[in-house]
């Protein structure tokens, strides 16, 4: 079996900024600071990529309206003990 990578992960933000401050006081260091259209960070392995929700919407067709701010997600360890189901 082949474990899964993920290389590139894309979030859309409402404050581009404060999500681009956030990641650079974590110490992560960016690919282009320059460019204040989008934000890339180098992680271990891959690419956290940050763009404003609205041109993120629009890039995919898909509506933002009445959107909730919210986000699900799990942290993985290369741990050998085994989860309770």
């Amino acid at each position: 079996m082949i474990p899964a990578r993920v290389s590139l992960i894309t979030l859309g933000t409402r404050d581009l900024s404060a999500m681009r401050t956030f990641y650079h006081r974590l110490g992560w260091e960016e690919y282009h600071p320059e460019d204040e259209g989008f934000a890339t960070f180098k992680t271990g392995g891959g690419v956290l990529a940050l763009f404003p929700l609205d041109d993120l919407a629009r890039e995919v067709n898909l509506p933002i309206e009445g959107a909730r701010a919210s986000f699900k997600g799990r942290r993985n360890t290369n741990s050998s003990r085994k989860r309770a189901a």
